[in-house]
């Protein structure tokens, strides 16, 4: 007598669970996009809060070569290789430190042949600017009503106002150089609070010191 076969049970379904998970990403390894990188230890993480804080000081206090030397040697400190390209770039950031003058040098050439009001210690002045020389700008003084040139006139650079001064830094906000020219020159000036916005485009490394600055300016007199 034959003995009938049971068909076989066709084999359960994977769950969508089991189709569509992902592979587990360990701790250790795993880095969202946009995270930054691997963390410190808290040796190390004290090292560079330590690092970044003296550089901050120097650049502030107008020594932009030696923050610059401090953040290399950082970046070729083994215990902070997770960091060193961020550091290198820190650093040749911290080169342009001295970069005030040039920029509003800078800011001044593009404004040549134009008709401009400059703020001064003085009171304002407009003028219609020809040229730059021996660090002042000349050109034909005109009336505030009527733009009527009222003859050649000289305007030392460094007679401009920090109104004037910081503006022009502002024409170059965005840019790394510039950014960090307006950070040192407000928080040299007190004005702490307006430095966080270009204090958040600075390299990383040197954001928490510099806001930590800003928070404790104090106005000049």
């Amino acid at each position: 007598v034959e003995t009938p076969v049971t068909p076989a049970a066709p084999a359960a379904a994977p769950t969508a669970a089991a189709t569509t998970a992902p592979a587990a990403v360990s701790p250790a390894t795993e880095n969202p996009a946009g995270a930054g990188p691997a963390a410190l230890d808290d040796t190390a993480a004290r090292r560079l809060g330590e690092i970044a804080r003296q550089a901050v000081a120097d650049l502030v206090d107008g020594h932009p070569d030696t923050a610059a030397e401090i953040l290399k040697r950082a970046a070729r400190d083994p215990a902070l290789a997770s960091l060193s390209s961020e550091l290198f770039r820190a650093a040749a950031l911290a080169g342009d430190g001295r970069r005030e003058e040039a920029l509003v040098l800078q800011s001044l050439q593009d404004d040549l042949g134009r008709s401009l009001t400059l703020r001064t210690r003085q009171g304002s002045v407009r003028l219609k600017l020809n040229r730059i020389e021996e660090g002042a700008l000349v050109g034909i003084r005109m009336a505030t009503t009527d733009d009527t040139p009222m003859g050649l006139f000289r305007v030392p650079i460094a007679d401009l106002s920090r109104e004037e001064t910081l503006e022009r830094l502002q024409r170059f906000a965005g840019r790394p150089a510039g950014d960090l020219a307006l950070v040192l020159a407000l928080c040299r000036d007190g004005r702490g609070q307006e430095a966080m916005e270009p204090i958040a485009r600075l390299p990383r490394v040197l954001q928490e010191p510099f806001r930590a600055r800003a928070g404790a300016a104090v106005p000049a007199p």
